[in-house]
């Protein structure tokens, strides 16, 4: 088993705050722990229960949301702690041996199909975003995004 890198490009939108909220959906444990600790000293059940809810046009396991046809990508980061919206272009780096056992790099293209000009993209972003309430001039931008998968 070995590790997959990723590295993107994405012009649009942080979006993280925006396209999931977590869900309080009980209490983990009836001993009911100090607010400041995520599980319970006794039992060691989380002290709350919560779930994410996603955008409905989200989907996360095709990594895309669509809105009238259009489709963005969703690029997160390792730790899903960020999400970001947009026009992607991005590398995956894969680690292979070949014959003799030495290992390769494999650089393969994903998703480089994007607008011909600037202004088409920020207007493609914003077509998709601006319906769903996630369009954010002020989170707009050029970001460069790591992941790895193990």
């Amino acid at each position: 088993m070995g590790a997959s890198y990723y590295a993107y490009t994405v012009i649009g939108c942080e979006v993280t705050d925006k396209i999931r909220t977590k869900e309080i959906v009980g209490e983990g444990c009836a001993h009911n722990p100090p607010s400041y600790q995520a599980f319970c000293p006794s039992c060691g059940k989380p002290r709350r229960i919560e779930r994410w809810l996603n955008v409905p046009s989200y989907d996360s396991d095709r990594e895309e949301i669509t809105h009238a046809g259009n489709t963005l990508k969703v690029i997160t980061t390792t730790d899903d702690k960020r999400l970001f919206a947009g026009v992607a272009v991005g590398v995956n780096h894969q680690n292979v041996k070949n014959d003799e056992g030495a290992r390769l790099i494999v650089i393969q293209p994903s998703n480089l199909s994007a607008a011909p000009t600037f202004d088409d993209v920020v207007e493609q972003v914003q077509r998709v975003l601006q319906p769903l309430g996630l369009w954010d001039e002020r989170a707009f931008g050029i970001w460069c995004v790591q992941r790895c998968a193990y």
